[in-house]
């Protein structure tokens, strides 16, 4: 009989417990956990600090003008200031371009950037392909170019004198060697291209 007891009470016991633990589990007060995420962020965009970056970060980027039009105190690149980038990155693009060829590729590195040529440029082109191409059978060479700076040493809206600095990685037969070589570019603008007139290594 007082093993009938015994067991009578541990299950009493065993119950409460489980009585206990399921009223916490599901009757507990909710404010006791985790605080909830606020998810409702400021989306102002009227230029009064909406819309910033965690840690006061710039969200334009430190774009000119910054991302609301320039009313944040940003100042704005002018018309000239714009021309003279795109005119500089065109003189980059077309030197790196021209400039990184192999004998394996056949003057593509020419053909390549024939849209970015005056027809004057496209002509030099078609007859330097055909007075060499005789001559990539037994040349074997390849050389990559970097281009390192750009200087506008004349400016006007319609034609620019562009200096290009740049360090030459070239292999062939004889072996590798680094050579640093400027190019000095003519470019004119048609229509609102700029396109490139004249081509001379230094």
């Amino acid at each position: 009989m007082t093993k009938k007891i015994i067991i009578a009470i541990i299950l009493i016991i065993v119950l409460v417990g489980l009585g206990f633990g399921g009223y916490y589990m599901f009757m507990r007060d909710d404010n006791q956990t985790a605080a909830p995420i606020n998810t409702n962020t400021n989306t102002n965009t009227n230029g009064s600090g909406g819309g910033a970056l965690p840690g006061g970060g710039d969200p334009t980027g430190g774009l000119p003008g910054g991302g609301n039009g320039g009313s944040n105190g940003g100042t704005e690149l002018t018309g000239e200031e714009m021309d003279r980038a795109d005119v500089s990155n065109t003189a980059r693009f077309f030197v790196g371009m021209l400039g990184t060829y192999s004998s394996d590729a056949k003057f593509q590195n020419i053909i390549d950037v024939k849209p970015m040529m005056t027809y004057k440029m496209q002509n030099w082109a078609d007859d330097f392909i055909k007075r060499n191409i005789s001559t990539l059978e037994g040349d074997k060479e390849s050389v990559t170019t970097q281009v390192v700076g750009v200087n506008l040493d004349y400016y006007s809206s319609r034609s620019v004198t562009a200096e290009v600095k740049t360090m030459k990685n070239k292999v062939n037969n004889s072996g590798q060697k680094m050579i640093n070589e400027n190019a000095i570019v003519k470019l004119v603008k048609i229509g609102d291209k700029w396109l490139v007139d004249s081509l001379n290594w230094e």
